[in-house]
């Protein structure tokens, strides 16, 4: 039987939460990881966890990589999409961590991080 890694983990998790307090002033936080749709469009770059509420991510999203925006998606969503067993929503090992308004107005003026 394969073992499946969880999507976040705990030092993401705990760094997200750190953050939380902030809500969505994004100015004075980074974005702490990128996740992906590793087989199709989406991206997600993660900035807050609600430490009550663990499903709750707040993050910069994107469907087709063009259009850029700022809202939640549960944890629990990204995670339960899968083909077969395997999950295709991808962890960036590569994603350095950043302040998330810089992250937003690069993404939004077409830059790739």
């Amino acid at each position: 039987m394969i073992q499946l890694m969880a999507l976040l983990t705990k030092e993401i998790e705990e760094k997200l939460q750190e953050q939380s307090y902030l809500g969505s002033e994004i100015d004075q936080q980074d974005v702490i990881c990128k996740v992906y749709n590793a087989f199709g469009p989406g991206c997600w770059y993660l900035i807050n966890q609600d430490p009550e509420e663990g499903d709750y991510l707040w993050c910069i999203a994107s469907f087709d990589g063009k259009l850029w925006e700022l809202g939640c998606v549960l944890k629990s969503e990204l995670e339960s999409v899968k083909v077969g067993d395997q999950p295709l929503i991808q962890l960036d090992l590569n994603f350095q961590q950043m302040n998330a308004a810089e992250a937003f107005n690069r993404l939004y003026n077409g830059e790739q991080l």
